[in-house]
């Protein structure tokens, strides 16, 4: 029963996602989440993309980073910030409502992750502005 409900959040994620897309509600979200970017340590142009992620996980959000490094919408250290972000924080909505059907608390996924995320991007901020 554990594996069907997952199945049917995965499917409802991933609909869910796409009428969003669809209706360009994604890139508002980013709109609305850009003010934030900064105290993630994170450019207020990887908001889309840090949205996207984190609603479907790094599968599909992999595949926007790699689409923003062709189409060059983001430099190469702003992309290195995201992935920094992304590899410790991602699919914040999907994983959440996986672990929560097998009785995880939505807290305890979601804060530690975030609060990993921000001090990670953070101190690769510092890192790269020392040695540039």
């Amino acid at each position: 029963m554990i594996i069907i409900k997952i199945i049917g959040i995965n499917v409802l994620l991933i609909l869910f996602f796409r009428i969003l897309k669809q209706y360009h509600t994604v890139e508002r979200m980013g709109e609305w989440c850009a003010g934030i970017m900064g105290l993630l340590g994170l450019p207020k142009q990887t908001a889309f993309l840090w949205v996207a992620a984190n609603i479907l996980g790094l599968i599909s959000g992999a595949a926007l980073l790699v689409d923003a490094k062709r189409q060059r919408i983001l430099d190469d250290v702003d992309l290195a910030k995201l992935n920094v972000s992304l590899s410790t924080c991602h699919a914040l909505l999907q994983e959440t409502a996986n672990f929560t059907a097998i009785g995880a608390g939505v807290w305890i996924l979601i804060f530690p992750r975030i609060v990993l995320a921000m001090v990670s991007v953070w101190i690769f901020n510092i890192i790269t502005e020392r040695f540039q």
